[in-house]
């Protein structure tokens, strides 16, 4: 599982005199560089003080994010929902990526739209983390950002 990907890397690199490499080293760098200027522009999420979901309720969510000097797709966001017990969250069950649905200068806005079809008291938070396609695993680079 891993290390045939592993392998196949390697070959795509010696037989490409190692320019996949150097590309993935200039994205990694670029994205270094730009990673502490990720902000929230805005954020849309149900208020559970208001209101708590029901049953079968679907959770509904828009997050915008100023992404100054990246590429829209170069970063995901995640969904987690966890299973509250004492006040505490002790087991992640659900977790589900964002979809663009927009970018305009160098803001980007998430949406995501999924049914809550567990009982129970949860609490979500959202991550937020690099995305390209040459990466293997998110292990790889392993920034991240939470909400």
């Amino acid at each position: 599982r891993y290390y045939n990907k592993l392998i196949a890397a390697s070959r795509k690199n010696l037989d490409n005199h190692f320019e996949p490499a150097q590309t993935m080293a200039a994205w990694k760098q670029k994205v270094k560089n730009a990673w502490e200027s990720i902000t929230v522009e805005s954020i849309k999420v149900p208020d559970p003080n208001v209101r708590p979901l029901d049953f079968g309720e679907n959770f509904i969510a828009e997050i915008t994010l100023r992404t100054p000097g990246l590429l829209s797709g170069e970063i995901g966001i995640e969904l987690l929902f966890g299973r509250k017990l004492h006040d505490k969250i002790d087991e992640i069950v659900f977790v589900e990526k964002m979809q663009i649905t927009g970018s305009q200068d160098e803001n980007v806005t998430y949406h995501i739209n999924v049914p809550v079809y567990r009982a129970g008291v949860y609490d979500y938070t959202f991550r937020i983390y690099p995305v390209h396609p040459e990466l293997p695993h998110r292990q790889d680079f392993p920034l991240v950002k939470w909400l």
